[in-house]
């Protein structure tokens, strides 16, 4: 992607956590790579480190359990998903580094407007 000459961000996410280490040390350097974590597990960020990632993708819903501000205040990139309603924008939702979105426009327009 980057001898294409894109100069955008590019972020790997993937909950083959095998592929997210390889990605990790093969990949360049300004390319994010993410473990999908659909559930909360036990020590996040020890697992992440182990992984060698810079982060994580979690569902919006897990924020009720405390992993996306625990992840963003171990310094992980934390991008959540999938957020299609802005009531779903709660807690530490609102900190993630990016939202993945069904419904783009109208997440956008809810963060111009409140945040």
């Amino acid at each position: 992607v980057k001898a294409s000459g894109y100069k955008g961000v590019v972020t790997i996410s993937t909950d083959l956590h095998d592929v997210a280490m390889d990605a990790a040390e093969t990949l360049p350097k300004g390319v994010k790579v993410l473990a999908t974590l659909p559930a909360r597990i036990i020590r996040p960020h020890r697992y992440l480190d182990e992984l060698g990632v810079d982060g994580a993708s979690v569902p919006y819903w897990l924020e009720s359990t405390g992993l996306i501000g625990e992840l963003l205040d171990s310094g992980f990139t934390v991008y959540v998903w999938t957020i299609n309603d802005p009531s779903d924008m709660t807690g530490d939702v609102s900190r993630a580094n990016a939202i993945i979105s069904d419904s783009p426009w109208k997440i956008h327009r809810y963060c111009q407007s409140h945040m």
